[in-house]
């Protein structure tokens, strides 16, 4: 199982353009989550990597995801550069991932089994017995 996992990270292309049909993202996308791809085994969000290259304004959401608001509001005042090098010290070892790296999770088995949400039957005012039996048809 350890030596397939390398394999298993080059094996999903799950990038999505604007030019670029939903349908194989999707499926991209559920075949990671069937298989248990976890990015943070492979990528790390580094200064270099990551916080340099995105806004100071996403570094904050970053480090407010994955440590706090209180960390996020101690880097306001700092200069890009800095940021990103606090940020890195700050994310690291927390598992955090920018959305676009994120495997989605897979429906649980017992909610899956359930049948799709029915609306419930609409309160009709009876007019007579003809009406009557067109409801309970209905029903049936």
């Amino acid at each position: 199982m350890r030596m397939t996992s390398p394999r298993r990270a080059l094996t999903v292309f799950a990038v999505r353009q604007a030019y670029m049909p939903a349908a194989p993202y999707a499926a991209s996308m559920t075949m990671a989550a069937h298989l248990g791809l976890d990015m943070n085994d492979y990528w790390k969000p580094t200064a270099r990597s990551y916080f340099a290259r995105v806004t100071k304004g996403q570094i904050l959401a970053a480090v407010r995801e994955a440590v706090s608001d209180e960390a996020a509001n101690r880097l306001t005042k700092l200069k890009k550069p800095e940021m990103a090098e606090a940020a890195e010290q700050l994310v690291a070892g927390t598992r955090w991932l920018p959305m676009c790296l994120r495997t989605p999770n897979l429906p649980d088995e017992a909610t899956a089994a359930e049948p799709p949400l029915a609306l419930p039957a609409p309160e009709a005012s009876l007019e007579g017995p003809e009406d009557q039996a067109i409801l309970t048809a209905a029903a049936e």
